[in-house]
């Protein structure tokens, strides 16, 4: 397991040496074996043509190439309005 969050690790580190405001996190499925990674970016997800393939490489260099599979990455809507939630309330403050 210990090696899995390394590359989750180097996945986002990449990932973020590209698109460094992006927020990313990942949770753990104990009974299935199965890791969440989540990001809080819809339009990279629907509406950014270059992102997918430049995601999809990164996953085949850091999983794939890895024999890892038991994962998935995508948007998350929920952590994504928990982020806003916060944002609000760091903007709040600052009033």
């Amino acid at each position: 397991m210990s090696n899995m969050h390394e590359q989750i690790n180097i996945f986002e580190a990449k990932i973020k040496a590209r698109y460094p405001d992006l927020r990313i996190g990942y949770s753990y499925d104990d009974d299935e074996d199965y890791y969440h990674i989540w990001h809080t970016n819809s339009h990279l997800q629907f509406e950014d043509t270059a992102f997918p393939g430049f995601v999809g490489s990164l996953i085949k260099e850091c999983f794939y190439s890895k024999d890892i599979f038991n994962f998935s990455f995508g948007y998350d809507y929920l952590e994504d309005e928990k982020s806003k939630l916060f944002k609000s309330r760091d903007y709040a403050r600052k009033e």
